[in-house]
């Protein structure tokens, strides 16, 4: 069982301080697929500030340039329809053609 003890924030990724982990629970099988450490306000305050600096970036680019970040991501997913059917799966207990249809519906 993987643990994940990192957040996402300002294009990196960083070492959580919180000092709780939390399991995440398949629905269907109640089995624990994973472990997430917690965050701590601190942590927050970081990804908080991070996307308001973001926000700021991306409020003044163009609509080609949001619309072709948009296209890459949409890319990305569809790349990887797969395996994130299968993390859906596992984490909502949803069957597996149902998440292809959403993934499909997203990108």
């Amino acid at each position: 069982m993987q643990q994940h003890t990192q957040f996402y924030a300002n294009g990196q990724w960083l070492s959580s301080t919180g000092n709780e982990h939390i399991d995440v629970i398949n629905p269907f099988t109640e089995e624990v697929i994973t472990s997430i450490q917690s965050s701590s306000p601190e942590d927050i305050l970081t990804a908080v500030e991070a996307a308001h600096q973001a926000f700021k970036s991306w409020s003044q680019s163009s609509i080609k340039t949001r619309i072709d970040l948009l296209k890459k991501i949409a890319q990305v997913l569809k790349d990887q329809q797969e395996e994130l059917g299968k993390v859906i799966l596992s984490e909502l207990g949803m069957p597996l053609k149902m998440t292809r249809r959403i993934l499909f519906f997203v990108a």
